[in-house]
Parts: C-alpha cells; structure tokens; sequence
C-alpha cells in the first residue's frame, strides 16, 4: 500500500530540520528511559530561535517511538485553570478524572504547551496544583520565551525532577548544514553567516529568498537589524503584487484566516494565496489561523508604512469593513474577539501604543460578582482610593442601578474589576451619599437632555487589586469590556468613564473620542480623579468606529472631535416637539427653517447622508415634515387629519378659521385635529430621532 501524504510531508520536514542535536537527543533519552527520572523539560528561548519548530520536531520523535503525545499552545487558550483543563480534556477527548485518563495511557505519555509564555500568569498553579497529580507517566515540556522563575528553581523537589534547556542561535557547522539542506549555493555561505550570526529565522527567511528566486546571489548591505533587512528585501521580490499584499495584511492584522483574505483582497478564490503564506517559514498556525513571527510582523508593517502609506491606509479601510461587518452579528464572546482584532489595528498610533497591553491572551477572565467578592474588592478600593471612596462603593455594590463585572485570575480570586452605575435608573428624588454622582446628575441635568428611554452609565470603579489604573493586561481588557459594552447596549445614550489622574489619560481617551468634563473633576484621599465623556446620540456606534478608523491611519489631525464641523444637537422630548410644531408653522420660510434646531437634529442629518450645507439640510428637514405628514393618510380614518395638515401648512388657504372654514368642519373639530396630527408627526420623527 502507497504512503499516505501526511508521512510523506513528516518525511520532508525530518530531512529539512537541521541542527538542535544536543536537544533532540536529550529528549529521546528521557521519553525512551524504562521509567522517567524528569518529569518535566523546560524550552526558553528569545523570539525567532526555532522553539516552535523544535517542539514539532520533538512530536515527530514522539510519533517515531510510538509513544502518544498531546500538543497544546498558549495562544488558543485563555491563561486560566478552567480553559488550560478544557483545553487537555478536549485534546485527549476524556471524560471523568483527567489524571486516571492520563495515567491509562500506554507506558508513556508526553504532554507539549508551546507558547508557554503567554500562560505565565498560571505558571504557579501548574507548578503547585497541576502537575504534581500528574501520574508518573507523563513527561510535561513546557517551550516559551520567558525563563523558568525562581520558584522552579528555588524548589529543590523540582531541580530534581526537571531540566532546564535554553535555545540558542545556530552553531557555525549547524548553519552551514542547513543552508545545504535549503539548498544555498556554497560560495554564498560566508556572507550569510556573516550577515545572520545563526539566527534561525533569519536564515529561513533567507532561504525562502532563494526559493523564490533561484540562481540570486546574497550580498547583503551592512544592516544593524538583520531581520528586518531581510524581510524588507523580501517583500520587494515576492510572486506577484497579490502576494505581496496577502503578506502584507497577514502583517497587518493579529490573526489571518483564508475568509479575511478573500474579502478584504475581493477575490473569488484567496486558497492558493493563504497556502503560500502557510508555506512561509516565517509564519506559524493555530486554531483559529496564521500569524508571521513578532519580528517578521514588525518588520513588513515597517517598511508598508514607510513605503507605501497610501496603500497602508486603504488596506487598513478594508480590514476594519470586515471586521465591522461581522461584529454586527456576532455572538457577546466572537464580538469580544473581534474587538481586539480592531483594537490591534491601532497598536502603531503614538496615542494609543502606550497605553494598552498588545500582548495577546488574557491572564483574567470575566465573570459576575459573588457575595465574597465584596470585602475583596472593598479592600482594594480603600487600598487605592482612601476609606471615602470606600464608603461610597459600600452604597453602590448594593444599589440596584449598579453592576459589576468581576475579573479573576488563576485561582479563582478576584484581580480586579468594573462597577458601573445606570443613572437613568436611580429615583430622581433618592438621596445620594457619593457627591461625585450628585455632581453628576447635576450636570446632566443642565446639559445632556436626557429623553425618557435613554441610558445614562457612569464607570464610578475600575481598577487592578495589584496595579490600580496602570496600564496592564487587566486594564486594557476593563478597556475593551467597556468597548463591548457601548457597541451592545440598546439606548445608550451617554457614558462617562471615571479615572484617577485624568490628565495622563487624556491622549487615549480623546483619541477614542472621549472628552474631558473638568466640571467634574474632584479630589480623593490618594488622587485626583476626573470623568471623560462620550454623547452616543451625536456620535453614534457606527460614526464612532468610522472616526477611530480614520484616526489609526492618520487620517483626523491634532485628535480632535471628527472633521464634521456640524455638531448634532440633542433635544429633549418637549423641546423637540416644540421644534417640530414651529418647523411646520414655519415651513414657506426658509429664513426661520434655517434656524431651527431640528436642522442639526440626528433624524435630519441621516437624511442629508450626513451632508453639511445648510441647503441640504433644510430639504431634507422639509422632507421630512412631508413624508411625516404623509404617514398619516396611510390610515383611511386618518385621511381627514391629513387634510388639516395640508391645509394649515403645506398649502395653507388663510388663518385656522379659514382653514376650519374651508374644510366645512367646526373650528373645535378642526383644533383637535390639527392636535392629534401634529402629535402623530411628532411621534413618527421622533421614533427617527431616537432609534439607534
């Protein structure tokens, strides 16, 4: 019987793999001892060593042997012990106790986590709760960038039972065999070399280079950054202009799948193009798709940016379309994801790369608050904002208007949290003990014009129990949670996001179109303390991921509020029907029109797509009315309320007593017509005004 395609594609990678002997024989000696003396193996090495090559070449021994394996990776699960465990259980398909399971294999069993580093934040509890019930079968590799930490080695049990291996570049004589085994003409051997010290990536990039271009000869200019020359030279000689593109978003964007590159390169068919990205020696794969070397990713994005910024921005436009259009039907844990894809897209903005943490993973996780989780949290906040501030927490875990979004670390503790207030849902006449909020339904009572249906949130809390409001992997995702939070809430109509030392906030979140309300501003125990604000009724969801998309590539100047110069202006329900029946008083009057408030109102301006001259406007208002007025002769009985309209103002025959005249109906008849209608058109542009 013929070879099935995987062997051959494993026969391939074993005779292309060079180098790492030291390593590889350390491990086939400790999975082949008649009983294990190391139960773990810990890989580390800096980005581009070749640790991921090397753990699959260790699967490859492992399948050799016959022994079984599992191969897990730090980026497709979350840096938790519930997700690390689903992710196990899923992978040997077990059911019941894990470590029967395990132990119920044959004679040995290799557990492989590559990626290690992104599951740090749980490193404690698989060195003290994990792997000790591990059965004495299994040998662990843990492979990563990050050294073991002093509590491996400070544990004298562990130094026993583990080894410790650090991945280092390519020897001389292990560069030379793998530049033959690539195929590289010997004459240029020296040079490459010379040039890439042994850097593993380095070479494999220069090996893809002759791949693509059989016969070139290297002779490299002097470079201080050897990675980013190389992939600079290859980006300018790939295939086709196609490939460079496809190269260049799967820089671009965090995670690339064949989907994205069909819609956003507008292909029938991007296989041949995702396989060849796939082929690359730079480039890696998961679960959910490819992703190039951190190095690699810089670099193309660099030179893109340099290059050609035009394109860069255009690709930028289309990358954020499509993952625009798939928030708008995604499930609360895809949207969250896709979020981060977004986010991703900003890591390069002066505004924004300071602020949050791009490494990926997330080592908390979301979850709601439990009764024991108040006295943890009320220490933090006393920790962080003074006995005060604690006080009024105390108020406000407890207030129905409030909720709280807990996140929790490895063990299950509470690391941190969000508390957000509904003020729209607090008795107006209720006494409130926390003046910052009294303040603040103060101002929003001067100056929002808050409407019957509308949300009105306030993030009062926010912090990390260990780094308060620094930045940290927990406050960017308190960051994106509150991201979530805007783009699903029904109604929202205006938030305010409370934090410490406002002034060192102030370039992100204006960046994010969040204004500061220095009215607001007060002074705790600890900090200064102030509110930054957002209106989603001038600038809705969709405006707004508009705005932030032009501000990633530089398109607004200075972070300033988006070019628009028309600002919409936001109307209570009494005042907006006040407008409606003076715009209709005043419809043969273009002057007064041109006054009115409704021609900044949201239902006008999405009418005028937007449009900024006062001529649009004021057509669209007027057609508005009419369309409106129009609505009501839908209804055969309304037909008459109809007539009174047309005859009052769109083609008025005189004062409301002639017009009651004129349609043979008593004047009272006509007054509660000409009410009721003006109501129905109130309403009906109303409902345009305030749907989102």
């Amino acid at each position: 019987m013929g070879r099935r395609l995987a062997d051959i594609l494993s026969s391939t990678r074993r005779k292309l793999f060079t180098g790492r002997d030291k390593e590889l024989q350390l491990f086939s000696s400790l999975i082949l001892q008649p009983e294990l003396s190391t139960y773990l193996l810990y890989v580390y090495g800096p980005g581009g060593q070749g640790k991921t090559t090397l753990v699959k070449e260790f699967t490859e021994i492992c399948q050799q042997s016959g022994i079984g394996y599992l191969k897990l990776d730090g980026r497709e699960i979350s840096a938790s012990p519930q997700d690390f465990i689903k992710a196990l259980r899923t992978g040997l398909g077990a059911e019941g106790d894990l470590f029967n399971v395990l132990q119920g294999k044959q004679s040995r069993f290799v557990l492989l986590v590559d990626t290690y580093e992104l599951l740090n934040p749980i490193d404690d509890w698989l060195r003290q709760e994990f792997l000790p019930q591990m059965p004495d079968n299994v040998l662990t590799i843990l492979s990563g960038r990050i050294a073991p930490s002093r509590n491996w080695t400070l544990d004298a049990a562990w130094q026993q039972l583990m080894k410790v291996l650090q991945i280092r570049n390519f020897s001389p004589l292990e560069t030379r065999n793998y530049l033959e085994k690539r195929g590289i003409p010997e004459s240029d051997f020296t040079n490459i070399l010379e040039f890439t010290h042994g850097h593993p990536l380095a070479l494999s990039v220069v090996a893809d280079m002759y791949d693509q271009y059989p016969g070139k000869q290297f002779n490299p200019a002097e470079s201080r950054d050897i990675i980013k020359t190389l992939l600079e030279n290859f980006v300018q000689k790939v295939p086709s202009p196609a490939h460079r593109s496809a190269l260049e978003i799967c820089a671009m964007v965090n995670i690339t799948t064949e989907s994205l590159l069909q819609q956003v390169m507008e292909l029938e068919d991007a296989s041949e193009l995702f396989t060849w990205l796939q082929d690359l020696s730079f480039t890696d794969s998961n679960m959910m798709g490819l992703y190039p070397h951190d190095l690699a990713r810089e670099a193309i994005v660099s030179d893109l940016m340099w290059r050609n910024p035009d394109w860069n921005k255009a690709l930028h436009k289309k990358i954020r379309r499509y993952y625009i259009q798939k928030l708008d039907h995604a499930a609360s844990g895809q949207q969250r994801i896709l979020l981060y894809q977004l986010s991703y897209l900003h890591r390069h903005h002066a505004a924004v790369r300071n602020y949050l943490e791009w490494q990926e993973g997330s080592s908390n996780w979301i979850d709601g608050c439990k009764e024991s989780d108040i006295p943890l949290m009320a220490a933090m906040v006393e920790k962080h904002e003074g006995r005060e501030s604690a006080n009024h927490f105390a108020f406000w875990i407890k207030h129905p208007a409030s909720f709280v979004w807990v996140f929790r670390n490895a063990t299950n503790a509470c690391s941190g949290f969000i508390l957000r207030i509904n003020i729209n849902e607090i008795d107006k006449d209720e006494n409130i003990p926390d003046a910052a909020v009294v303040r603040i339904r103060e101002y929003a009572r001067q100056h929002f014009s808050l409407r019957k249906d509308d949300v009105f949130t306030v993030f009062r809390y926010w912090m990390a129990e260990d780094s308060y409001q620094q930045v940290s992997r927990l406050q960017s995702s308190v960051f994106l949670t509150a991201v979530q939070y805007y783009l699903s809430t029904p109604g929202l109509a205006v938030h305010l996001l409370g934090c410490a030392k406002p002034a060192y906030w102030k370039q992100l979140l204006n960046y994010a179109d969040l204004h500061h309300v220095p009215e607001l501003d007060f002074t705790n125990s600890q900090s200064d303390f102030g509110f930054y604000m957002h209106d989603w009724r001038k600038v809705p969801p969709a405006a707004w991921l508009e705005l932030l998309g032009q501000r990633e590539v530089g398109e607004t100047a200075n972070n300033k509020q988006a070019e628009n110069p028309l600002q919409i202006v936001v109307l209570s329900e009494d005042e907006f029907a006040s407008s409606v029946y003076t715009a209709l008083k005043d419809y043969h009057s273009d002057k007064k029109l041109l006054k009115n408030p409704l021609l900044r109102s949201r239902f006008v301006v999405n009418a005028a797509d937007n449009n900024t001259d006062p001529q649009i406007l004021l057509a669209a208002l007027k057609d508005c009315l009419i369309d409106a007025t129009d609505k009501i002769k839908e209804s055969p009985r309304d037909e008459k309320l109809h007539r009174v309209m047309f005859r009052t103002f769109f083609n008025p025959v005189g004062s409301q007593e002639q017009a009651a005249d004129f349609l043979n109906i008593p004047f009272s008849t006509y007054r509660r017509y000409l009410r009721k209608a003006v109501n129905k058109i109130t309403d009906t542009l109303w409902t345009l005004e305030t749907e989102r």
